[in-house]
């Protein structure tokens, strides 16, 4: 008999945006990565191009990223996974 099992079964996925402004300056100051540190809940209430993305469990993980150069918008990447029993950051 052969049998698998599976277990903490969650949802990974890597958000991505492009970030663009009236100008280099405003673009470079929309993008930061402060609020992005690992164990951050988000939310994302709607996402017309991928629906299966919409939760508010979304637990933001190490490896957030802004790339591009300094002359045109830049792209933010943030890894996230989702699991059903995390519904809110640790608290001390």
């Amino acid at each position: 008999m052969v049998s698998r099992n599976w277990y903490d079964q969650h949802t990974k996925c890597s958000l991505e945006a492009v970030i663009s402004s009236t100008g280099i300056a405003a673009a470079l100051a929309a993008t930061v990565l402060a609020g992005l540190t690992p164990g951050t809940i988000i939310s994302i209430t709607a996402c017309a191009s991928m629906p299966d993305l919409v939760a508010t469990t979304w637990e933001v993980q190490s490896g957030s990223a802004i790339k591009g150069t300094n002359v045109n918008a830049k792209r933010l990447t943030i890894p996230v996974e989702k699991r059903a029993g995390i519904t809110a950051a640790q608290s001390a």
